[in-house]
């Protein structure tokens, strides 16, 4: 279900393009802060913070269970996190 931040985030990603890490790490930081019900619902989403801090590891030379590890995960979680399609598009 898309939030008012997916939608936001839409149609100012529209209009400037930027990045995929760039728009991954805008709204990573913009959940963290504004998420809850104060500003309308905005979802925190958890797993898209620990898959885009695991994304980082990886691409910093970690291997899987170190990466897993730096985000305090489960082994379970992380790879269930890791087998989860990279690219999805916002709502």
């Amino acid at each position: 279900m898309a939030d008012t931040l997916d939608k936001v985030l839409k149609r100012v990603f529209e209009l400037v393009p930027v990045p995929q890490d760039v728009q991954d790490r805008v709204q990573l930081d913009l959940r963290q802060d504004l998420g809850g019900t104060e500003f309308g619902y905005i979802a925190k989403r958890p797993a898209l913070r620990h898959a885009v801090t695991m994304g980082a590891q990886l691409q910093a030379g970690q291997s899987i269970p170190q990466a897993i590890q730096a985000c305090g995960l489960k082994r379970r979680q992380g790879y269930k996190i890791l087998g989860r399609p990279a690219a999805k598009p916002l709502r």
